[in-house]
């Protein structure tokens, strides 16, 4: 009996430094990169109700252009959103967070995938060099509702992970088409006096965190 015992502690010994040995060595085959893309988007006398959009292309980052061929997953990591200056419409005046206050009632972020137009470097950083991408839906990375501009001040908001569905498909969309546009949609604000209304200065940073998943 005790000889089984030890023959069967043996066994399961070897299972688990196998277990082990298994996950070390597929530990080695990927590593991790993370490319930060920072938005700085500052405005004078910015319409509200408004969409406005910023293009990116992963070939400006050597992380991805090193690497590209050897790309498993790409995924969106984090996403973060603040407002770092403020000027109030009517009155004009810098807005303090501790007296002042400014509602949205909504603020949302959209990742829309491009392509290149016929014969355009897929490297290049104009724009105008690409268009819309139909094949993929736009992918909803930040949506912000009911706005409090003194809670956003100088203070980034992370979201949450997009669904696993969404995250997989935009998985494989990043892989073969790193270029896309970055919407940002503004509401009206609450009390706004008229259908239109222009914010005389207005300075917002995002922060898009994309992590690349490599094969070696």
């Amino acid at each position: 009996m005790k000889t089984k015992i030890i023959y069967i502690c043996f066994i399961g010994t070897l299972i688990f430094l196998h277990s082990c040995y298994q996950d070390t060595v597929n530990n080695f085959k990927t590593f991790t990169i993370q490319i930060p893309i920072n938005f700085y988007d500052k405005s004078t006398n910015r319409k509200v109700p408004s969409i406005s959009f910023t293009f990116s292309n992963l070939y400006k980052y050597d992380e991805y252009k090193n690497n590209k061929d050897k790309i498993d997953q790409a995924e969106l990591y984090q996403f973060s959103y603040w407002v770092d200056s403020l000027v109030i419409p009517g009155t004009n005046k810098p807005f303090d967070p501790k007296i002042d206050e400014m509602i949205f009632d909504k603020i949302k972020y959209t990742l829309v995938l491009l392509k290149p137009k016929p014969g355009f470097s897929p490297e290049s950083q104009d724009p105008n060099d690409f268009t819309l991408d139909s094949s993929f839906t736009p992918f909803v990375i930040g949506d912000f509702n009911n706005v409090k501009i003194s809670e956003y001040y100088k203070n980034p908001k992370h979201i949450v992970a997009l669904p696993e569905k969404e995250a997989a498909q935009l998985s494989v969309a990043l892989k073969s088409r790193p270029y896309f546009f970055i919407l940002s949609e503004y509401s009206k604000y609450q009390n706004q006096q008229s259908d239109t209304s222009l914010i005389p200065y207005i300075e917002v940073r995002t922060d898009l965190v994309i992590r690349l998943s490599i094969n070696l």
